[in-house]
């Protein structure tokens, strides 16, 4: 029985016809289908799809261990767990969540997993496995066109869908034990298929640790980093950047700036898991700071706005913001071989972990300062933003706030939040109260804390 699965693998990478791959990859994925690989001596549905397929709580879930990889989904106030063991079998679900059609993909190859809203033009979809590659990664072909859909492009190539695009939604990939610990309520895929396969055994031997083993040619093989290593990639104000799993160490809470929108990236080793938030707590920007280890290897974190404690959900757990109802922005992006994103995103930035706001494997408040203190922000002068630390001997309601040089209010930053003794850190865009950039010149900021009170300049060039 193995050894016609195994027989089985081993077709599916048959390559029945390559053609070499010499054309860029460009940044809105303008290719030609020429450059697809055929990879799949089926063609067509020779992987076969699952449509709805029967979902099981995590009780009856026997054949998953609490380290396995999952995608996570939580969509219309339901969530499910879609396990990698199935979805190297099927690499394409047709599922419905809260009544809405949504259409889950992972391609083993690059190992990315994305979820999209399976609705075009109004019109719901179904989608196959084409059993075409580009750069290694996953097309699928909606069922009843049969245009082809590039998995990390997410746009028609071919046929009568041809540019039209799919919505890229916000997924989560850790492992099953921290699913269930932030969802205990969800459900997940049932290894009763109705397909005959064997889901324990992963098919590609040592692909995702052997940095030299590719299956096709690449249009743009980026060695800044190892082939196989993981990344978080995120993309937006048409810059790309990637958060390299090994360089945010056994936690971390990255405070990041992409163009003009500042965003937020969790990151937990132990739940194999990296969540980007837009960085706005009840629509203000903020910093956040590693608060403390949770179960299953999760965390929780802070911001510096309210003093309020975050999960990995994005959920406020404690603190002013906690029992209202609200919740971080989740970002729609995911992870991937460091290859495949560098081959779809040619121009993409590496995250300089170190340079950012970040707290990174340690606790900014856990060190209780000497005395009260505004520290100089840095970078100084700015453009287009900069961050102000300050350091609280004792605990007390704080205020930080910016002014022009002539004494007038611009912006608050802190307002009358109590804060425990410790370090901390804000950041300031250039903008004013009501959202608006403020002209270049010198600025002042000023903290009070109890009767004490401290200030210091800073230049702002547009």
């Amino acid at each position: 029985m193995i050894h016609r699965y195994l027989n089985l693998v081993l077709v599916f990478f048959f390559i029945i016809s390559v053609q070499q791959l010499s054309a860029q990859t460009t940044l809105d994925c303008d290719v030609d289908n020429k450059q697809f690989v055929l990879a799949c001596a089926g063609g067509r549905d020779c992987i076969p799809t699952l449509n709805n397929p029967p979902v099981i709580p995590p009780s009856q879930a026997n054949y998953l261990s609490d380290n396995a990889l999952i995608l996570g989904v939580y969509q219309n106030g339901v969530a499910r767990a879609y396990p990698h063991p199935i979805l190297w079998w099927h690499e394409v679900v047709n599922d419905t969540l809260g009544g809405e059609k949504f259409l889950i993909t992972l391609c083993p190859l690059t190992s990315t997993g994305l979820l999209f809203d399976a609705t075009i033009n109004n019109r719901e979809h179904r989608f196959g496995v084409s059993g075409l590659l580009y750069n290694n990664n996953l097309i699928v072909y909606d069922l009843e066109t049969t245009s082809l859909f590039p998995q990390m492009c997410f746009s028609g190539k071919t046929g009568r869908l041809e540019g039209e695009q799919l919505k890229l939604l916000p997924i989560v990939e850790s492992t099953w034990g921290a699913w269930k610990t932030l969802h205990p309520n969800t459900t997940v895929l049932s290894d009763i298929t109705g397909f005959e396969r064997p889901y324990n055994i992963y098919p590609l031997g040592d692909y995702r640790t052997n940095h030299e083993f590719l299956q096709f040619p690449l249009t743009n093989d980026d060695r800044r980093l190892p082939r196989k290593d993981i990344i978080l990639g995120v993309a937006l104000n048409n810059i790309e950047r990637a958060y390299p799993f090994k360089a945010m160490g056994t936690h971390a809470v990255l405070n990041d700036r992409i163009g003009d929108t500042d965003i937020l990236v969790v990151f937990a080793e132990r739940a194999k898991m990296a969540v980007p938030f837009y960085r706005k707590v009840d629509g203000q920007e903020t910093d956040f700071v590693f608060h403390e280890t949770a179960l299953r290897g999760l965390i929780f974190f802070r911001d510096i706005l309210t003093g309020s404690v975050w999960n990995m959900r994005g959920e406020a757990v404690s603190g002013p913001m906690a029992g209202g109802g609200v919740v971080l922005e989740q970002i729609p992006a995911y992870t991937s071989m460091w290859f495949g994103w560098a081959a779809f995103h040619e121009n993409t930035e590496i995250a300089d972990i170190n340079a950012i706001v970040t707290s990174v494997n340690s606790d900014l408040s856990a060190i209780r300062p000497d005395a009260f203190e505004l520290h100089q922000n840095f970078p100084n002068p700015f453009n287009p933003a900069t961050t102000i630390g300050y350091a609280l001997d004792e605990a007390n309601r704080v205020t930080l706030k910016i002014y022009d040089i002539a004494g007038k209010e611009i912006k608050t930053l802190v307002n009358n939040i109590s804060q425990q003794a410790g370090q901390y850190r804000v950041s300031w865009s250039g903008k004013n109260n009501s959202g608006r950039n403020v002209a270049s010149g010198m600025y002042f900021y000023k903290i009070s804390m109890g009767g004490l009170s401290k200030s210091r300049k800073m230049v702002l060039l547009q």
